[in-house]
């Protein structure tokens, strides 16, 4: 979305503050995630195993109640529209890296986000 108000509104948004955004290719668990969420048979499944992946070592109750209670209430249909048409485009290999850098004039951006494993993230 942010990318999108940068096109159609131009320099009125001068600056992109982005946080926890996979900018890079999907990593192909991720992607099969994704798949799972969208299917009828299998999004329950996937979202019990996304959360614990999530809250493996998690001591912080109130969190935990949060993300089970809050984020766990959504069923499939809630918001699929959204998440389908965003899951798509990163099935599509769609980078939004590159859609970054296309953006012109160009414009300063942070991108925030936990650091990833592995060096190839801060490589790319």
């Amino acid at each position: 979305m942010a990318i999108e108000l940068r096109r159609r509104l131009g320099a009125t948004v001068p600056k992109l503050v982005l946080m926890e955004w996979l900018i890079l290719e999907a990593p192909l668990p991720f992607q099969e995630a994704l798949r799972g969420m969208q299917s009828a048979e299998r999004w329950r499944e996937t979202v019990e195993q996304t959360f614990s992946l999530w809250l493996h070592g998690v001591k912080n109750p109130r969190l935990t109640d949060f993300v089970r209670e809050e984020m766990g209430s959504y069923g499939l249909t809630c918001g699929q529209g959204r998440r389908a048409k965003s899951a798509a485009a990163i099935l599509a290999g769609e980078v939004r890296f590159k859609a970054l850098v296309g953006l012109h004039p160009a414009l300063p951006v942070v991108h925030l986000c936990a650091q990833p494993d592995g060096v190839g993230f801060l490589a790319a």
